[in-house]
């Protein structure tokens, strides 16, 4: 009898006897290889090889160490950022009181060269007490507050021109300047030592961050599939490869026993040093008995294994729990496999 599978790249009908159910096909139109669903017909496909998690590809450890390395970056870089931000203000504050001691000495330059500076104080308070004048015309009008205005003008000027003009003394803002001059250089070196400090750091932060990106990108993206692949209606070896890409994407070391003399163990998973036994039981509609928990069982101490776990994507039944509990154990049935493929059931 033939059932209508899609494929899952191209979308092409591809027509197939249900008795090649778990075997691999591919298809004529883009070439891909998928194992053909164990169950009834279906539009689509339960198992896709070419996308589905393969042992020596990216693991969720990967992610976690690429996420630790773009912590570890991130956090190295906003030091370095906040460096660059001090090294930026005492750069900023140096050149502001530089620039300004330089603006008094080429100002007193040019007053002493064309005016002289008395002069130029004459100038300053008279145009100060002019500028006041105007305002006192236009806010009083009377000639007392013209007058008022004007003083407070002159005086304001004076107030401004004489430290311009003479403090501090000439000698001393010219020994202000020079070592002022030098503290500027340092801080100035210190700023294009941190800047390019923090530009390499913020590059190195983006090239983490962005591989961190990628393997979350690909597990997140692999994990979908075990998520939403018909795990439910899996059977006989179509299963039992898919219980094999969920170890691996957790992390686990998985070897598949040979098909004759398995002593009832289908798997072999090992991770920190302890060796799972797995027996692998993809049953449709009918619960996991006794024979599956003996099986395990003794095929744990066949093949050196420190536990022994049965996985069904159905249930098991309450005298199966019994000797499981007793033999200690481990029974994953249907509804905790969500739970193992993200991670939160670790055998």
């Amino acid at each position: 009898m033939a059932i209508q599978l899609a494929c899952p790249r191209c979308r092409r009908p591809l027509p197939v006897e249900e008795s090649s159910a778990g075997h691999l096909v591919q298809c004529p139109g883009c070439m891909l290889e998928f194992v053909v669903p164990g169950a009834a017909s279906r539009s689509t496909p339960v198992f896709e090889s070419s996308r589905s998690p393969s042992a020596g590809t990216v693991t969720v450890v990967d992610v976690e160490q690429a996420q630790l390395r773009a912590q570890q970056a991130a956090a190295t870089h906003l030091t370095a950022h906040i460096e660059l931000q001090e090294a930026t203000r005492r750069r900023q504050r140096l050149a502001t009181r530089l620039a300004t001691l330089k603006l008094f000495r080429t100002g007193r330059h040019r007053l002493d060269e064309s005016v002289t500076r008395l002069g130029g104080f004459c100038i300053a308070v008279t145009l100060g007490g002019a500028v006041f004048v105007v305002l006192g015309r236009l806010v009083s009008g009377t000639a007392i507050g013209i007058l008022l205005a004007a003083l407070v003008g002159i005086v304001l000027a004076a107030i401004v021109y004489l430290p311009f003009s003479f403090v501090p003394a000439d000698e001393q803002l010219e020994t202000m300047i020079v070592p002022l001059g030098a503290r500027f250089d340092e801080a100035d070196a210190r700023y294009l030592t941190c800047a390019a400090v923090e530009s390499k750091l913020n590059a190195e932060s983006a090239a983490v961050q962005a591989e961190y990106g990628r393997l979350k990108e690909v597990i997140e993206s692999r994990l979908h599939w075990l998520r939403t692949c018909e795990w439910p209606t899996m059977t006989g070896q179509t299963f039992e490869t898919f219980l094999a890409k969920v170890f691996e994407e957790r992390g686990y070391v998985v070897v598949t026993t040979a098909k004759t003399g398995d002593q009832g163990v289908d798997l072999i998973i090992s991770r920190q040093g302890t060796r799972v036994a797995v027996q692998a039981k993809g049953y449709v509609g009918h619960p996991v008995g006794n024979g599956a928990v003996q099986e395990v069982h003794a095929g744990k101490a066949f093949h050196g294994c420190q536990v022994a776990a049965v996985v069904a994507n159905s249930r098991f039944t309450d005298s199966a729990r019994e000797l499981a509990e007793r033999l200690h154990c481990i029974l994953i049935d249907g509804s905790q496999i969500p739970d193992l493929i993200e991670g939160r059931i670790m055998l």
